[in-house]
C-alpha cells in the first residue's frame, strides 16, 4: 500500500471527493487470526498470512 494506483491508466476517471470526508489515517483491528493459528498448531503469525 505504498504506491498509488493510476486509475488514468485503466481509462478510469476517480470520483470527486470532499477533502472533508477522507480520512486522515486507517486502523488495523487485529482479530482472532492469531487464537486460530495457536489453536492448529501454527506460529502466531500464521494466522496473519
Amino acid at each position: 500500500m505504498t504506491k498509488k494506483p493510476n486509475p488514468h491508466r485503466a481509462g478510469i476517471t476517480p470520483p470527486k471527493l470532499a477533502k472533508e470526508s477522507i480520512p486522515n489515517h486507517v486502523a488495523i483491528v487485529m482479530d482472532g487470526n492469531g487464537r486460530w493459528a495457536k489453536e492448529r498448531g501454527l506460529p502466531r503469525t500464521a494466522g496473519h498470512e
